[in-house]
């Protein structure tokens, strides 16, 4: 119904009751997984398009009715779907932001702990939102190979580079899927090169998915380096999924890029339209050698069959976004 907007006032413009009664009523959980699919899709091509390493999350959160009833068959259809769809569009995040008994969605989420929220009359607005945006700012920006595209197949393979910024003293957090890197070879390696005059601390770990350094001090099972004021600090991807023999298998890579502390005002003045505030600074992400792998390359359709359903009674809402930062944008 509202495919892009920065507005409030135009969700509801595009929202309303005579809207509303276009769409058939019913929850069809097929339905709504294929559209994300299509969205999500839509992503990765623009990304082919663009040379994007991507630099944002992508989530789809949905919001079903207290009575929204799933099938058995929709069930397994999902799981299925699901399945696949982890191959493919390894990237996409789902959250459950609904009332009822969400141990209906258990199966559906990484996390049922952390990925299934309620949401009723007897919860306030922000009781019932803040940690739903918590999570949402938790999901890792992922980092891909555009060549790969809504197909996960390149013709070719080469070096792709992007623009990052970041606030003083803040911290951007990145997830490469093992999709990207799975298989070994050698000159694969990512780079985060300061631009801004600037020094910036990169974490890694395969287990951690928030990796930073705390008052000096790494965590366990991750490794952090300081990037100078001009060179920068490189990770090597060469052989991140050895001794795994599936893709599933093998764990993500987290990697965090958090920026100095205390800067001289002279060097906060970034006036880049991508930057969100003055102070932010900036950095290259380099990568070399990804690949785009789709296990047994999964024939899942993924197009959309039908217009996602939003019902009068039973309303199921999905919202697609990009993340980045602490806004949303609804990307078509």
């Amino acid at each position: 119904m509202v495919n892009t907007t920065h507005y409030m006032s135009e969700v509801y413009e595009n929202w309303n009751i005579t809207t509303h009664s276009w769409y058939k009523p019913g929850f069809s959980l097929p339905q709504i997984l294929n559209t994300a699919a299509e969205l999500a899709q839509n992503v990765m091509s623009n990304d082919r398009n663009t040379s994007s390493l991507g630099g944002q999350s992508l989530v789809a959160l949905l919001i079903p009715s207290p009575i929204a009833y799933v099938a058995d068959w929709d069930m397994r259809y999902a799981l299925h779907f699901l399945e696949h769809l982890n191959y493919t569009v390894p990237d996409l995040h789902f959250l459950y932001y609904g009332g009822g008994a969400l141990i209906r969605f258990e199966n559906l989420v990484p996390n049922p702990h952390k990925d299934l929220f309620p949401l009723g009359e007897e919860y306030g607005v922000w009781t019932a939102g803040t940690p739903v945006v918590r999570r949402i700012r938790e999901i890792p920006r992922r980092l891909v190979n555009p060549r790969c595209g809504a197909d996960m197949y390149a013709t070719a393979a080469g070096p792709n580079e992007m623009a990052q910024y970041v606030r003083a003293g803040a911290i951007n957090f990145y997830r490469i899927m093992p999709n990207y890197f799975f298989g070994s070879t050698s000159l694969r390696y990512l780079r985060i090169t300061p631009v801004s005059a600037a020094s910036f601390i990169v974490c890694s770990s395969r287990t951690i998915p928030l990796p930073y350094r705390k008052d000096s001090a790494d965590q366990t099972e991750q490794g952090c380096g300081q990037t100078a004021a001009t060179n920068g600090y490189s990770l090597d991807l060469s052989e991140l999924c050895v001794g795994y023999t599936r893709i599933e298998e093998c764990p993500p890579l987290y990697i965090s890029v958090q920026a100095q502390q205390f800067i001289g005002g002279s060097e906060l003045s970034c006036t880049n339209a991508a930057c969100e505030s003055p102070n932010e600074l900036q950095f290259l992400v380099y990568v070399r050698g990804l690949v785009c792998n789709a296990a047994a390359k999964f024939s899942a359709t993924l197009t959309m069959i039908l217009t996602l359903v939003l019902a009068l009674v039973q309303i199921s809402f999905i919202r697609f976004s990009n993340y980045n930062h602490s806004h949303f944008k609804i990307q078509k």
